[in-house]
């Protein structure tokens, strides 16, 4: 898990792949635990947090040509946002993103950044 705004991460070491990213959620942000020591401003909580991943440019493109023209907003630096489902079991997560473009690195890496205003 990734907090690019904070540049911190975290590194869970086993995860089933059954377990939702809401259950990851739940973990990583309890309901009523304390904030994160890095998370000065209290911004990351279940409530206002999103997760997501970027796939490539290039394929999201392609997909972006196959769906009508739906594009997906893009970053320069590090290729098209995905938002990662928090309801459904990780593997079946990732097994959706990869149809999508993700490819997945040595170790599966999402991102978590407060909700825009």
């Amino acid at each position: 898990m990734l907090y690019p705004e904070k540049n911190q991460s975290d590194f869970l070491k086993d995860v089933d792949e059954y377990t939702t990213m809401q259950d990851v959620l739940n973990l990583l942000f309890p309901l009523n635990g304390a904030p994160a020591p890095w998370d000065t401003e209290g911004n990351y909580n279940q409530k206002n947090v999103e997760v997501y991943c970027y796939v490539p440019k290039d394929i999201a493109a392609a997909q972006a040509a196959a769906t009508n023209g739906k594009a997906f907003p893009v970053d320069d630096l590090n290729g098209v946002r995905m938002a990662v489902p928090l309801k459904v079991g990780i593997g079946h997560a990732l097994g959706t993103m990869c149809k999508k473009g993700y490819i997945v690195p040595g170790f599966p890496t999402f991102c978590i950044s407060p909700k825009p205003e």
